[in-house]
């Protein structure tokens, strides 16, 4: 049995050299053991003392590599963990920007609320004015309308026929400003959401009947020709007859007022899968495509010099709100000089 001294702190096997080479720090201790053997024990053949060499630079070698290895590994670790570090930081940044952002949002969201509920607030006082102010000024207009019936009758005494001219333009003028307070009167009730609805299946036949037989006297004042196509087959719809006809009246009225003398205007159906589209096209002055989706606004008309400067912009406002209450719509096309098409989207029955 032998025993083999250390030659070196075993704290610490591996050591750096100043060329930055990793070293064994008990390199003397193979040479110690020998030092101290010398002619103790037997002596050695060469071959065992160059096998043992070897050995020693075989175990040295695997303990450079493994200490290299330990080296790289530790420099790699290092490595990473400035990037977790560096990861965690740009984290933690994000984390702080989407607390910000949702303190935003949810600042944003109750701002949004406030407004909803103020705009909310102002649409029915609005809706309440109208309706209230509606009702004071058709009282009197009635009145008016009225008071010239008796005298245009001669109730109050004779009437020479200059009066009963001006008389039949008091009335035509008394009623032009009722239509205009009942059509402020029916779009403040749409937008309140106070408009009864009637909903029921109905054909489309008899109504387009009736619908002509009311604008023909506007047609034939106007010179305009009308082409009232009837449906070549039962269309039944599913929706307010009554606002049905106010949307079509309304359409015809405006196709009317823009066609000049000799033009046309007609009035067709076509049923699709789910729907009946009925459409009003005339051979009027058309309306510019930049402006076409403005004539749907509330008191919008699209050119108040040239045109006939009647009415105040709300036919096709309440016509579009009304086929919406109903579940359908209303689209336009239209070209400059060559008229408009307005097309009326019904729910089938």
């Amino acid at each position: 049995k032998q025993t083999i001294r250390w030659a070196g702190d075993p704290n610490k096997p591996v050591t750096m050299g100043n060329d930055n080479v990793p070293r064994l720090s008990p390199r003397g201790s193979f040479s110690l053991w020998e030092e101290e053997r010398r002619g103790v024990s037997s002596p050695w053949s060469h071959a065992f003392v160059d096998a043992a060499a070897d050995l020693r630079r075989t175990l040295l070698d695997l303990l450079l590599k493994k200490a290299e290895e330990v080296a790289r590994a530790n420099s790699e670790l290092e490595v990473l963990n400035q990037q977790l570090s560096e990861t965690a930081v740009e984290l933690e940044t994000q984390a702080e920007e989407l607390l910000r952002q949702r303190g935003e949002r949810e600042e944003l969201l109750l701002r949004e609320r406030e407004a909803r509920v103020e705009a909310e607030e102002a649409n029915r006082a609005k809706a309440e004015f109208l309706a209230m102010m509606s009702h004071e000024l058709r009282t009197p207009l009635n009145a008016i309308g009225g008071y010239a019936q008796m005298l245009e009758m001669g109730i109050r005494g004779p009437v020479n026929k200059q009066q009963i001219t001006d008389l039949d333009r008091i009335q035509q003028s008394q009623r032009h400003l009722l239509g205009l307070i009942n059509n402020i009167l029916n779009f403040a009730r749409v937008e309140a959401g106070q408009l009864a609805l009637n909903i029921e299946d109905f054909e489309l036949g008899p109504l387009f009947s009736e619908v002509e037989s009311l604008v023909l006297p506007q047609l034939e004042s106007k010179g305009v020709e009308f082409d009232c196509r009837m449906p070549e087959e039962t269309l039944v719809v599913r929706a307010d007859a009554e606002k049905i006809r106010q949307i079509l009246l309304n359409l015809l009225s405006n196709a009317i007022k823009f066609t000049p003398q000799g033009g046309s205007i007609m009035l067709s159906s076509a049923k699709g899968a789910d729907s009946v589209v009925v459409s009003v096209k005339d051979t009027g002055r058309g309306v510019p495509s930049d402006r076409l989706q403005m004539i749907f606004e509330p008191f919008i008309q699209v050119d108040r010099l040239t045109a006939n400067n009647d009415g105040i912009g709300l036919g096709l406002a309440i016509s579009r709100e009304l086929a919406r209450k109903l579940g359908g719509e209303i689209n336009a096309v239209s070209e400059v000089g060559k008229g408009s098409t307005f097309s009326l989207i019904i729910p089938s029955a």
